[in-house]
């Protein structure tokens, strides 16, 4: 029961993060700050979780938890509408949030084993969760439509049904405040297993890996991570060393960040120390039960709201100087995370409690990553007959939302594979950020349509720029544009397409945002030109954020590059906001020896930007 609350619970946190962000501040208009109290104020109501059980008793508390829970899921998923979504998500986070600590009371009750059984509930939940994630190529049942993702959440939520019939809530469970003081350490834990732990998207991005081996990855360390907890209880060396040990390995692999290989090793060393950093935690808070839930109530709600300040500091960070480094931020929820661990977790979790057939069970959840390689193992499209033009497009995705703050991949698929583009610029690409359902946008795009990529991160490792094509990729490199002190750093790629007889440079990029930015924008175009270097056969592309009357734009011109939109009255090159284009700030650029045919601005709000599609000829 345990196992599949926790699955139905990160569903929905996964669900709401993104519509705080995609809905209510880019379709609805609420701003950023005003986002935090709305933020923080639905959080707060996990504070209600004592008064829940005080007024209506342990058990039938759990059953409103649960089976409330249970029903906002499968109302999500039949719901095509943002607002409901919302509503859904809100209701069963909030759920969600009074499950955790009224399961954690009536495991209390019934003693330390009990107890050390519902952590490991947990963990399994956490481990099936991310396997079914790994399974679905990180595209979330709560965006997939139609009547199998239906099926499933109905049968899983039937499932919870049945389990909730046999359970029966103590009357006592509560615990002194010391006790119940390693709860505050719980939220913090949580996000670093969304942020980074158990997120393959952000570990494919950082290691260069393909999604199902990142996926592979994460899934067999949580089975490794189980497996390990026992060991430390078997000698009095281990029983001394595993708390530490564990918390530092934990805190490492969790908040340093690498590139390549070491990063892989670093989010395998936090898989291998998460389960038994967890089950410490809960350990932590055993001892004699005691009436209510007040204690456990107040700092489970507590810990949730440092899981809420903290993924907000995280990602506004990007927009607002915070006067840190972001970086700064998963160092802090580490350090909160493991503290329990160091000072109250005393010794490992007994070996007795936890049986082979627990780790045997996480092991059993690589079927969903061992589904992914035979998807991807499928044969590809054949190739465009080499020839002397290329269809080229390109399209800013909003991260993947289109202006109704619904999560639309596949409708950007879909008006990509219409468009008939050989070659695709996308700006606004996300892998893996919690605000776009940890999402890997650009390995799920370059397999639905069956085309090579070529990534350009450029705010971190998770965010930036993505070529596509069809055609072979003969060299590509990625750069920074200036300057360095943006919060949100922009850059631009390069690729060298195999067009058969002839080559294509393409320059991809995404100018600074701010309105008042033009200064910025002059010197990331001085840099574009200085990479051009007026050579033949080249096509310049991107969302410029710029007016084709801008100084910016103008230094383009100058140079002697040639818009495709030139020859249209000023309102039918508009991109932008798609819903009631206003303004041109996306363009294709192209050398003067190229020859361009077949232009298209198709109307559509699958993102807050319209694409450019057009034909471009080598003569």
């Amino acid at each position: 029961m345990v196992s599949l609350t926790v699955v139905f619970g990160l569903q929905m946190m996964r669900l709401l993060l993104p519509l705080f962000q995609q809905y209510l501040r880019d379709s609805v208009g609420i701003g950023s700050l005003t986002l935090a109290p709305i933020a923080l104020g639905l959080f707060a109501l996990g504070f209600l979780a004592p008064l829940v059980r005080w007024s209506i008793g342990a058990r039938r508390a759990m059953w409103v938890t649960v089976a409330g829970l249970a029903t906002a899921r499968v109302i999500e998923q039949i719901s095509t509408s943002s607002a409901i979504d919302f509503a859904a998500a809100a209701v069963g986070v909030v759920l969600f949030l009074w499950f955790v600590p009224l399961a954690w009371a009536a495991a209390r009750a019934r003693g330390p084993e009990p107890l050390l059984r519902f952590g490991t509930g947990f963990l399994l939940g956490m481990a099936f969760d991310t396997a079914l994630f790994a399974a679905l190529g990180t595209l979330d049942l709560s965006w997939r439509a139609g009547v199998y993702p239906l099926m499933l959440v109905v049968f899983l939520a039937a499932v919870l049904m049945v389990l909730l019939q046999d359970f029966d809530a103590p009357d006592e469970g509560d615990a002194a405040w010391k006790e119940a003081l390693p709860l505050l350490a719980f939220g913090p834990w949580l996000l670093l297993q969304m942020l980074i732990v158990q997120n393959m998207a952000r570990t494919a991005a950082l290691t260069g890996w393909s999604l199902p081996v990142a996926a592979g990855w994460t899934v067999a360390g949580n089975a490794a991570g189980l497996a390990l907890i026992p060991i430390g209880a078997r000698t009095p060396r281990g029983v001394r060393w595993a708390g530490p040990g564990a918390a530092l390995a934990f805190l490492a692999g969790a908040a340093i960040e690498a590139r390549g290989s070491p990063a892989g090793v670093l989010i395998l060393l936090a898989l291998f120390a998460s389960p038994t950093v967890f089950m410490l935690l809960v350990r932590a808070t055993a001892g004699d039960p005691l009436p209510g839930l007040k204690r456990l109530g107040v700092l489970h709600a507590g810990g949730m709201m440092l899981f809420v300040v903290l993924a907000f500091l995280y990602y506004v960070g990007l927009d607002i100087a915070l006067g840190f480094p972001r970086g700064v931020i998963p160092v802090a929820a580490g350090l909160l995370a493991v503290w329990p661990v160091v000072f109250r977790g005393r010794s490992p979790v007994a070996a007795t409690v936890f049986r082979p057939v627990y780790a045997l069970m996480a092991t059993l959840f690589l079927i969903g990553p061992l589904l992914m390689p035979l998807n991807w193992l499928a044969p590809a499209p054949a190739l465009p007959e080499p020839g002397r033009s290329v269809r080229t497009m390109t399209y800013n995705l909003h991260m993947g939302f289109d202006t109704a703050g619904q999560l639309s991949i596949e409708r950007l698929a879909r008006q990509i594979e219409a468009s008939g583009a050989d070659v695709v610029a996308l700006q606004e690409v996300s892998r893996g950020y919690l605000t776009t359902g940890s999402l890997d946008m650009l390995t799920w795009l370059a397999r639905r349509l069956g085309m090579a990529y070529v990534w350009g991160p450029t705010a971190d490792a998770q965010w930036g720029n993505a070529l596509l094509s069809r055609y072979p990729i003969l060299e590509a490199a990625t750069r920074p544009l200036p300057p360095d002190t943006l919060l949100l750093r922009r850059g631009y790629l390069r690729a060298e397409i195999d067009l058969g007889s002839e080559t294509l440079t393409v320059i991809a990029t995404h100018l600074h945002h701010r309105g008042d930015g033009s200064d910025i924008r002059q010197a990331q175009t001085a840099v574009l030109l200085d990479e051009w270097n007026n050579a033949p056969r080249t096509v310049l592309l991107g969302d410029l954020n710029a007016t084709p009357d801008t100084p910016e734009i103008q230094m383009l011109v100058r140079a002697g590059l040639v818009s495709v939109t030139q020859s249209l009255p000023p309102a039918q090159a508009f991109t932008f906001p798609s819903p009631d284009p206003n303004r041109q700030i996306d363009y294709i650029w192209t050398s003067p020896d190229l020859a361009v045919s077949g232009l298209d601005i198709p109307q559509t709000t699958a993102s807050d930007h319209l694409p450019i599609i057009v034909t471009v000829a080598i003569p």
